[in-house]
């Protein structure tokens, strides 16, 4: 019988996923992870389009119910920084997180990154080599090599003493909080099913609701307050399940497969409909970071 082994799953979120840039990124890892000893590893790389949806990503990769035993999570989001420019490709340093239960993360700090894994991280270190190759490609030059001797326990006592990696004490100088404004972090394709990150207020208040009114908005909350749209509002039962209502009929589930911050359940807005894959919903799909007004009646 074959024996059981560590399962490993490293997960790559940039901003730069063609296909020459994954096949690059594999060879990277492939030789890192053979440098350090890494072996049976599952290697994904995923496209995303800001620090939102990169932490969105990485909160539910480590909350997911049926996860690996070891992860390490890559996270670029590396934009021009000055209006001026910079010299040498110089931006913002790389930071590496240990989250505990054997969950590394690292890379980019420049919004969202790690905000919905922030109640996790035990140690933050700030990577002294982020800029030593003055390098456009840091993702594919420093990153991978980093993170997994990060996640090696003999490399990263090395690599400690060498001075690459500094550890940071203070965690709320450098991770921001999730804002408390409800929003989407997450629209299912192809049925464009709409999940939820709530507020305080409005995780009480949907509990014990039996209706919502509900608005989008249009600028992410990434960026700021994000204002009213002009798109109407509309109506949904607020339901335990996602098929306790009829068909054609709008529902906010209480429950989906989605986990986020501290394992809470993700709530989700669905009309239910007969090919959800090839109709649309009777709502207007939003964007992932939008803030949501929830208007909520009671039982």
């Amino acid at each position: 019988m074959t024996e059981p082994y560590t399962s490993t799953h490293i997960v790559q979120i940039t901003d730069t996923t063609d296909r020459n840039a994954r096949g690059k990124l594999t060879s990277a890892y492939a030789k890192h992870a053979g440098t350090h000893g890494l072996r049976d590893y599952q290697l994904q790389i995923e496209a995303a389009r800001n620090t939102l949806d990169i932490g969105v990503f990485a909160s539910e990769l480590v909350h997911n119910t049926e996860r690996a035993d070891r992860i390490l999570i890559a996270h670029n989001c590396a934009p021009a920084e000055k209006e001026d420019g910079t010299t040498n490709n110089h931006r913002s340093d790389f930071y590496y997180a240990d989250l505990g239960d054997n969950v590394y993360a690292g890379g980019t700090i420049n919004g969202l990154e790690l905000s919905y894994l922030k109640g996790r991280i035990q140690k933050l270190f700030r990577g002294a080599n982020t800029n030593s190759l003055n390098s456009q490609f840091r993702s594919l030059q420093v990153l991978p090599q980093t993170l997994v001797a990060f996640a090696t326990p003999s490399a990263r006592e090395d690599w400690i003493k060498r001075g690459i990696f500094e550890e940071v004490s203070d965690i709320d100088k450098h991770i921001a909080d999730v804002p408390d404004t409800t929003h989407v972090i997450e629209v299912d394709e192809p049925f464009s099913n709409v999940k939820l990150w709530l507020s305080r207020d409005d995780r009480r208040k949907l509990r014990d609701g039996s209706e919502a009114r509900i608005l989008f908005g249009d600028i992410s909350v990434e960026y700021g307050h994000g204002h009213t749209s002009e798109e109407p509002a509309f109506t949904a039962l607020v339901r335990d399940k996602l098929f306790d209502v009829p068909l054609n009929t709008n529902v906010v589930a209480l429950n989906s497969s989605s986990r986020v911050l501290g394992s809470q359940t993700v709530p989700m807005i669905a009309t239910i409909r007969k090919r959800p894959a090839e109709t649309q919903p009777l709502y207007t799909v939003p964007q992932v970071g939008v803030p949501v007004r929830l208007g909520l009646r009671a039982a």
